[in-house]
């Protein structure tokens, strides 16, 4: 593991991307924002797989993670993430193009001591 992430500085960073990005929703269609993550977890003993949908809703952030019944579906501890990838584009199955503009995150990202790492394609925060 690279790095950890304390239940404060991930609730920034949600809390940021979200005023930034928007507040997203399960469908793609409906969301203004989009990304993919995965948790230690998933990686360790399942499929090694990645979850993806909008990012929380405000109301979906709690001091120590994401609520259950969230835009997520189900609760995560944000100590469990181990990596979350906003993409620049992402096309929805009508063929419609979303962008976000995932520039405005580094400002705040730095700000607050976050790892990050960012291409033409995505910015990333993995923790190992």
């Amino acid at each position: 593991m690279k790095e950890i992430i304390s239940d404060n500085k991930w609730l920034a960073i949600f809390s940021e991307a979200i005023d930034l990005l928007g507040e997203g929703e399960f469908l793609m269609e409906k969301s203004q924002s989009w990304c993919s993550w995965t948790t230690f977890d998933r990686l360790k003993c399942w499929d090694c797989g990645y979850w993806n949908a909008g990012l929380p809703k405000k109301s979906d952030l709690s001091i120590t993670g994401i609520s259950d019944g969230s835009v997520w579906g189900q609760p995560f501890k944000y100590s469990s993430i181990a990596h979350i990838i906003l993409p620049k584009r992402f096309c929805t199955d009508m063929g419609v193009v979303k962008e976000q503009n995932i520039q405005q995150l580094k400002l705040p990202l730095m700000k607050i001591n976050v790892p990050y790492n960012m291409n033409e394609y995505l910015l990333e925060i993995k923790l190992f």
